[in-house]
């Protein structure tokens, strides 16, 4: 669920990355769609539209570990804050509502006050804002090191920790790892240390003017191939996200695209898109007619829609919530 993976200053860090990876900024758009095709109920071939998800956490987090490059933690740590968490409270209060009428509906309003409530937000997307906060942190004290370290040896710990990091969040998952948002967040570890991964790819890159392909090459074989790996043992819970997410991922790094007006316009909404496209889908479904609407008609309408929305959002004062 999911990157802007994301505050002004993370924001412009993307606009520098992007101005020689112009296809990450459509993979982004891409990957947002593919995360407001997932949460689409009846829309065929929703498990591809979950690849998303770690695309845009991947995304994301590289974009911080950019940003943390120049702030101290404490400064770090305050704007990202500003970006997550301060919108995370607004868009909790704002999907209160539903989600008591729902609990009301369903006999758990009790449900409300539980700790997956605290941690996660009021709706079930929201899990998201938290989690990426505390994934900030937790990668700001590795960049300098990793600087300090030769491409070999940071192309061998990023193979490996994403592997062991795809290993054990998918015997977590298959073994039962607790109640929302807990499992979400362990699906989405390995997408935070190759986000880490590709942030630090991202700095050589600005720094030399070229990324290491081999190195590309090699964390997308080793990841994916420890996916097949694991589909064929029966653990297929990260199979196809994974694998269909780090090979888009892989190819917006090596594939050139002409800059595009729509992507350039549609990327910085990501955010917000992510944030809104549920009350959007909601309002959608319940309108005359909108059962007898093509599936991935009403797909189309959401996302076009939660987008004129965020840009209409953002031209106003609240345009720090999105």
């Amino acid at each position: 669920m999911p990157d802007e993976s994301v505050h002004v200053a993370t924001e412009r860090a993307a606009s520098r990355a992007s101005e020689r990876i112009q296809s990450l900024e459509v993979l982004r758009v891409l990957a947002i769609f593919g995360i407001v095709w997932f949460h689409s109920e009846g829309v065929p071939g929703r498990q591809f539209g979950y690849a998303g998800l770690p695309v845009f956490i991947m995304l994301s987090i590289s974009l911080t570990v950019l940003s943390a490059r120049r702030h101290p933690f404490g400064e770090f740590a305050r704007r990202r804050a500003e970006r997550l968490l301060v919108p995370w409270l607004f868009w909790s209060g704002v999907y209160l509502l539903p989600a008591v009428v729902r609990a009301w509906q369903r006999g758990i309003v009790g449900d409300l006050l539980s700790i997956s409530t605290v941690v996660g937000g009021t709706w079930i997307h929201l899990w998201f804002l938290p989690f990426a906060f505390a994934a900030s942190l937790l990668v700001y004290p590795f960049h300098g090191k990793v600087h300090a370290l030769r491409p070999g040896q940071v192309l061998a710990l990023a193979a490996t920790a994403a592997c062991l990091a795809i290993v054990g969040s998918s015997f977590a998952l298959a073994a039962g790892v607790g109640v929302w948002p807990v499992p979400q967040w362990v699906f989405s570890s390995p997408a935070v240390v190759l986000g880490f991964a590709l942030g630090i790819g991202l700095a050589e890159r600005k720094r030399s003017g070229q990324a290491d392909p081999k190195a590309i090459l090699l964390i997308t074989l080793f990841a994916v191939g420890t996916c097949a790996a694991l589909a064929a043992l029966g653990r297929r819970e990260l199979t196809v996200p994974y694998s269909v997410g780090l090979v888009l991922l892989a190819a917006a790094l090596f594939v050139d695209v002409p800059r595009s007006r729509v992507a350039q316009y549609v990327a910085p909404l990501t955010f917000g898109i992510y944030l809104i496209h549920p009350a959007v889908g909601m309002v959608l479904r319940r309108l005359p007619g909108a059962s007898s609407m093509p599936t991935f008609g009403l797909l189309f309408l959401v996302f076009c829609i939660s987008a004129a929305l965020v840009a209409v959002v953002r031209a106003t004062t609240l345009k720090r919530f999105v």
